[in-house]
């Protein structure tokens, strides 16, 4: 029998103990499992079918975050309201201005075929329905453990009808948000070298940084309705957001393989005449968001349509760019092998990198980047109720247009050292910076002042000379331009017959993109460009112009089943096709040369869409106390995996560098099961008001890359096993939740052999709210996160001896008030 053939032997074999298990447990609960199942309001109301489990109940005086948020169970990569993808946050949405909010485990045929991951549907209600006019206000400060800050939130929501005969209604919300944040993270690079006879993998470079952000949101979201008569509903929604980001990092680097490896001993490596780095890097940008939607919806007897335009706009612009650097050269060190985590570096020989007038200006650069996306979006969906005289089918079908341009624009400039103007570090020192990193481990020393090397800079600026290869090499490639265009069309039946009710449905969608973009040409300066009489240097060239596009169409079947066993134990199961397409970025037919690095990334315009086969099964089964068990399990085949290639150029003038770019993979498969158990358990003095809500991942995932012929790997991204569990509290006034996440390691890129494997290390959360209510219209609460500062992520190389980056995360704690007058 061979491998595949086994695994899924296994795997069924696997199911089939669960589902044994499944029964089992009813018969042990006692519940009787003969009688006909009565209708589950929320499910049975539901356009589709979904799990009881993925239900969400809404908060009432909140927002549809919140109500997400205490629902650590569910996943999602998508969100649609009333059926169309949008960029509206979740926190400005009110509980009052929807009716259901459901999350879709398995696309269905009136969603976009690559609606993957799960997603979140919200059906809106019109505010002329409200019983009045209400006003939501919501306050709110957040403490940033590491940088001892506080960040403050704050909105105001006001909806409701707007005359009499309850007709016209609307409802205006400004929401604002600042707030400061800190981190640190250290990235290092490792190498295989051959000191003394001796090979091992040792460090090329280490990098300490520092970072301080500023953010803020401005936010107003709008929507009018419009009831034309009792059949015909009118409605427009619009928001407007504006994201501020400003980030300061100074920078600390070790750069090993400058110098030369002397010696590796039992506890040390030894490095003679490295460099020293250190640096400032800080910038400010701005995001604005836009969104608009004009619709009408219609009923009459038993048909129903919608009509609906939607156009969103991203724009990202650039308000600061500044990056500087300072270097000490002839550096002899050891770094420690106690940690390879966190190795202690220590200078040697007597000397010190603290002083400032040691370190000379190196370059800098300035950067102006920006991006400008549009989407344009049409639709008209249809439904018959009552088909063909049968109360127990409708039938639903639409058409979808959209229409997307993504535009990004870079010029980036760097500038080296002067010769007329010698700088050092003591020219621009910033003193008394107390900066130290990863818990005192390392001392930043010296810093950068920013507005003192600025001026010197404005003032001796034409005595500076300009790279321009350096600076064409970023600015080129990084320029291009994307247009897409999808054109859908679907059809699909839903029927029930007793206990079963079946979706079943069909969806086309006709893909085409075109694309502009540079790749940056490099020679020999043949012409002696820069006069020093040197003809065998590489110099820019120029940019030469690519242009490409691609077509496909493809047809994505669905079907969906349910059926209910009895009144306590239901069954789902589906079959759906989806798509991943290719990222704008790595589509494009681009070129990025990094010279000093001997690196080439380029765009493959030849790449093809992932389509993915995938099959849920789950049964849901009720339990004594009222608590819910669900066992899940979910086949994905998948066909042109699309993954990060990297490979030796032969030949050229590139010849031994190495080329990375995104290759279509071959087939590979993605299977696992999800058990989830919601139950009200009781306690000690607490017979009711405490609940568990607990879920489990365990899956298994395959694929061939063809650069690693005869090694099966995972698919980057998935971890093998993933939990969490949430114990919450919630009677009368009070709602206390502490929440646990776990992942497990797993694979994020995989390189040419397995030395050079990136994973991303194990992952976990332990976060705390408590929500008290103060009367009935006002309430106050606090967030604790991250309370035992695990960090943002742990990257390492092969093995996890070999970290290639660690970044913290400090605890935050969120206090606020709630209240609706």
């Amino acid at each position: 029998m061979s491998d595949n053939l086994l695994q899924e032997f296994q795997f069924m074999r696997c199911g089939m103990a669960l589902a044994t298990l499944s029964f089992a447990a009813i018969s042990v609960w006692g519940k009787a499992i003969d009688e006909p199942s009565e209708p589950t309001s929320g499910v049975e109301e539901s356009d589709f079918i979904v799990s009881e489990k993925n239900e969400v109940e809404l908060v009432e005086d909140s927002n549809i975050s919140e109500a997400i948020q205490r629902r650590p169970d569910l996943t999602f990569s998508n969100v649609t309201i009333d059926g169309e993808d949008s960029l509206q946050s979740l926190d400005s949405i009110s509980a009052d201005d929807v009716t259901s909010v459901e999350v879709m485990k398995a696309v269905t045929p009136d969603q976009d075929a690559d609606s993957r991951g799960g997603s979140i549907r919200l059906k809106t209600r019109p505010s002329y329905t409200q019983k009045e006019i209400s006003t939501k206000i919501m306050l709110e400060s957040e403490y940033n453990s590491y940088i001892e800050e506080l960040g403050y939130e704050g909105s105001i929501s006001v909806g409701g009808p707007l005359n009499g005969a309850a007709t016209i209604g609307g409802r205006l919300t400004f929401s604002y948000e600042d707030e400061p944040e800190g981190n640190q993270y250290i990235n290092k690079d490792w190498f295989r070298r051959t000191v003394n006879g001796e090979s091992k993998l040792l460090l090329r470079e280490l990098k300490l940084n520092d970072i301080r952000e500023w953010n803020s949101d401005r936010d107003i979201t709008a929507s009018l309705d419009f009831k034309g008569s009792d059949s015909l509903r009118l409605f427009w929604k619009g928001s407007h957001s504006i994201n501020r980001n400003r980030e300061r990092r100074p920078q600390l680097e070790y750069r090993f393989n400058e110098g030369k490896y002397a010696a590796i001993n039992s506890d040390q490596i030894i490095i003679e005449g490295f460099e020293v780095e250190r640096g400032l890097y800080e910038f400010e940008n701005e995001m604005e968001i836009a969104e608009t939607t004009l619709g009408s919806e219609w009923e009459s007897g038993n048909w129903e349509a919608d009509v609906k335009l939607l156009y969103q706009i991203e724009d990202y612009k650039p308000i600061d760019y500044f990056n500087v650097d300072f270097v000490k050269p002839d550096v002899d060190a050891a770094y420690e092998l106690d940690s390879y985590l966190f190795p202690l570096v220590m200078i040697e020989n007597g000397d010190s990198i603290d002083d400032s007038s040691q370190f000379a200006l190196e370059d800098f650069a300035i950067r102006d980047r920006n991006r400008d996306e549009r989407d344009a979006i049409g639709s008209v969906n249809v439904r018959l109720k009552n088909a063909f005289d049968n109360e127990s089918l409708s039938l639903r079908f639409g058409v979808k247009s959209r229409r997307r341009d993504y535009d990004t624009f870079g010029e980036t400039a760097y500038f080296s050292a002067s010769s007329e103007l010698p700088l050092s570090l003591a020219d621009a020192e910033l003193r008394n910076n107390g900066i130290s990193l990863i818990s005192d481990r390392y001392r930043y020393g010296p810093a950068v002042d920013r507005t003192k090397i600025e001026s010197l800079i404005e003032d001796n600026f034409q005595s500076f000379p300009y790279e321009e290869r350096r600076s064409r090499e970023i600015t080129d490639s990084s320029t291009f331009s994307v247009e897409e265009n999808i054109d859908a069309i679907y059809a699909m039946g839903d029927y029930s017959v007793g206990n079963w009710r079946a979706l079943v449905g069909l969806r086309q969608e006709i893909t085409s993109i075109d694309f502009e973009s540079n790749e940056v040409i490099v020679g020999n300066d043949v012409l002696d460009k820069d006069s020093d009489g040197n003809t065998n240097e590489i110099v820019y060239l120029g940019a030469s112009p690519t242009f490409g596009s691609n077509q496909y169409n493809n047809f994505f079947p669905n079907t969906h089943l349910r059926f209910r066993l009895n009144n306590y134990t239901t069954f789902i199961t589906s079959y759906t096709e989806t798509i991943d397409r290719p990222r704008y970025a790595d589509v494009v037919p681009y070129r990025l040369l990094k010279l000093e690095d001997q690196e080439v990334e380029e765009g493959n315009p030849n790449l093809r869409p992932t389509l993915y086969a995938n099959i849920d099964i789950s049964v849901d089964m009720k339990v004594k106390d009222g608590g819910l068990v669900s066992f899940e399990f979910f086949d994905r085949q998948v066909e042109d995996y699309i993954f990060s290639n990297e490979t030796i150029i032969s030949g050229g003038i590139y010849d031994g560098f190495e080329l990375e770019r995104q290759e279509n993979g071959s087939s590979a498969f993605l299977r696992g099961v999800s058990m989830t158990w919601s139950q009200p358990i009781s306690l000690p003095f607490f017979d009711e008001g405490f609940s568990l809500n607990a879920k489990y991942v365990k899956q298994e995932s395959e694929l061939q890359y063809p650069e690693r012929p005869g090694e099966v790997l995972p698919l980057p991204m998935m971890p093998d096993n993933e939990m969490n569990v949430s114990f919450t509290y919630e009677k009368e006034r009070l709602f206390a939740q502490l929440k646990f996440w776990n992942e497990e390691d797993k694979v994020f890129r995989v390189g040419k052999d397995t030395e050079s494997d990136r994973y991303l290390g194990s992952k976990s959360s332990v976060d705390l709210s408590v929500s008290y209510k103060l009367k009935e219209k006002a309430r106050v609460y606090v967030e604790w996160d991250n309370i035992t500062n695990e960090p943002y992520g742990r990257i390492y190389e092969g093995s996890p001896l070999y970290a290639t980056y660690y970044r913290t995360r400090p605890w935050t704690l969120t206090t606020g008030m709630r209240i609706e007058l």
